[in-house]
């Protein structure tokens, strides 16, 4: 027996003392009951402490409530005994036959167990790990990959389509860093002082020589572009083997380098998108009273927000939408946060999306 189902075995128990009139609820009998193991096996398998939440309500004292409610369960064939303690806790053990149910019903469903149309027909983006690739991934970037791997079964065993996301920063200064670092310690020279070390850099600078045996022999400018290109699928093609070995795999790697490549950073696209899908009372660009994109520093001649702007697009046109996260971040009053993650997943017919 699960503790959902002997919640229900007492919420029924309950019913059934207020439909003969035993017991008077003016709100009714409450359709689920909290109910939780015992700190001392002693006391059986589960507790609960429901009489003394509704003792008031009935005008009954707490330990009569329980000894009424305890009759009434002990009638059920799924229960061994029901105890009361101290004013009106009752302790119940389950019959063996009712624990050994639950785990046939686990062997006999094998990994399906658990499962169910919850979220049938709803689509889940969930980003998640998308470390910088200027280096190896780290305990700070990986911590988030059985997070999100674990919240994306969850959400498909609850029938959810569900899409694991990587985002890819290769664009940007970080990026010109390491390229950088990457044609220094080729040509034999430290690193800039504001680049990156390690032996991965010089393991990485070595392939990319190998796979270009001439370019050395181009000016900084080349040298430095090819270096960028191969180093950075490089260190990716390590930063994937890495996480599969962790044992956690990406449905989506979106390379942010394909936004400025796209030269679509516009923002009217993107508020056409909201006004399509009917966001505007939830959704709205930078310079909203109340909402707005957090704003990096600028980047080849656009403001970060831009291209977290075109992701967005990008997202929209998936069917799916990212309210709030460690790549499409939305800034929000403290006071309205609840109200969000309200209201959000219940816009239109637009689902929500994580990124963590």
């Amino acid at each position: 027996m699960t503790p959902e189902q002997l919640s229900q075995i007492i919420a029924d128990a309950l019913a059934a003392l207020v439909n003969r009139g035993a017991i008077t609820l003016p709100d009714g009998a409450p359709s689920e009951v909290r109910v939780e193991r015992p700190k001392n096996k002693e006391h059986g398998d589960y507790a609960t402490n429901i009489a003394l939440q509704l003792a008031k309500k009935s005008g009954i004292p707490p330990r009569e409530f329980a000894e009424l409610l305890a009759t009434e369960l002990k009638a059920s064939d799924a229960i061994a005994a029901v105890d009361i303690a101290g004013p009106g806790f009752i302790n119940i053990t389950v019959e063996a036959g009712a624990q050994g149910a639950v785990a046939r019903s686990i062997v006999e469903a094998g990994t399906a167990y658990g499962s169910s149309a919850q979220y049938a027909g709803q689509k889940i983006n969930l980003e998640f790990v998308s470390a910088n690739p200027t280096g190896p991934v780290h305990i700070g970037g990986a911590r988030w990959a059985p997070v999100g791997d674990s919240l994306a079964r969850v959400f498909a065993t609850l029938g959810a389509d569900v899409a694991r996301e990587y985002y890819f920063n290769d664009h940007g200064a970080q990026i010109d860093r390491f390229a950088r670092s990457l044609l220094a310690v080729a040509r034999g020279q430290d690193a800039p002082e504001d680049g990156y070390v390690g032996e991965y850099v010089a393991e990485i600078a070595d392939r990319v020589v190998e796979a270009n045996p001439d370019v050395l022999s181009l000016s900084d400018v080349d040298a430095q572009e090819i270096f960028r290109r191969d180093g950075v699928d490089l260190m990716f093609t390590r930063i994937k083997q890495t996480l599969h070995g962790f044992g956690v795999d990406f449905d989506v790697y979106f390379h942010e380098q394909s936004l400025h490549d796209s030269g679509t950073a516009l923002w009217s696209s993107t508020q056409s998108l909201i006004d399509r899908h009917g966001l505007g009372e939830v959704l709205a660009l930078a310079g909203h009273p109340s909402w707005s994109f957090l704003t990096f520093r600028d980047a080849g001649g656009h403001s970060m927000w831009e291209f977290k702007t075109l992701f967005m697009q990008e997202v929209f046109q998936r069917g799916m939408l990212t309210l709030m996260g460690g790549t499409v971040d939305v800034v929000l009053p403290r006071r309205e946060r609840s109200e969000v993650r309200r209201t959000a997943p219940r816009r239109g017919n637009v689902p929500l999306s994580l990124a963590i």
